[in-house]
């Protein structure tokens, strides 16, 4: 590959692979993912969330959902932590690489499926409750 074929924000290392620059790596990849998954793991301590947005009467508000709603979105939390970290951290990791792909994927579904079952237990907590 020609220098300028390649783009400029990638850099050769790890035997010709081509990566990010450094901070882009760490903070993209790394903190980001880290800072999701923490969240996650405060929704299932606390059983409580905090959704930004919720929209009532027109107006933008807090919402704020606990017990097994929080800890399903924690896992949506989660998933989408760990989706990101799989496909852009360990994709530039010439160890991780090979792998990147299946947990990445995995990490997607398990994503999609946390959504649908926090969509779900909304809707069940929305339309069990008495006027």
């Amino acid at each position: 590959m020609n220098d300028s074929d390649k783009p400029r924000w990638q850099d050769e290392d790890y035997n010709g692979w081509l990566v990010p620059p450094s901070w882009r790596k760490w903070l993209g990849s790394a903190t980001l993912p880290l800072l999701l998954i923490g969240y996650a793991v405060r929704c299932w301590i606390l059983q409580q969330a905090t959704i930004i947005g919720h929209v009532r009467g027109g107006h933008t508000s807090i919402g704020h959902i606990c017990g097994i709603n929080a800890i399903a979105f924690g896992f949506v939390f989660l998933f989408l932590g760990l989706f990101l970290h799989f496909r852009y951290f360990w994709r530039v990791v010439p160890k991780l690489h090979p792998f990147s792909y299946p947990a990445a994927d995995l990490a997607f579904r398990g994503f999609v499926v946390s959504i649908v079952c926090h969509v779900c237990l909304l809707l069940l907590d929305i339309f069990s409750k008495k006027p």
